[in-house]
């Protein structure tokens, strides 16, 4: 028996944690083709487009638009 996936509307998502939290000063700022985490927690999504909000996508073909506050480079 497998795990259920069940799309989100990304509208719904709420922040749980500031950008602060996740981020380091040292690291150059988000670009195209990083992998990121929402900050809530997340599967590893790639960055595939940047404006005023972060387009990102998931291997499965899930795609979110979300503020750059809701997502953190991935350590992984």
């Amino acid at each position: 028996m497998g795990v259920a996936r069940r799309g989100f509307q990304a509208n719904k998502l709420k922040v749980v944690d500031g950008a602060e939290a996740f981020n380091d000063e040292r690291e150059p700022p988000l670009r195209m083709g990083d992998r990121v985490c929402l900050n809530s927690g997340s599967n590893v999504a790639l960055v595939v487009e940047i404006g005023s909000d972060l387009t990102i996508s998931w291997p499965n073909g899930s795609e979110a638009i979300l503020p750059r506050q809701c997502v953190h480079r991935s350590r992984d």
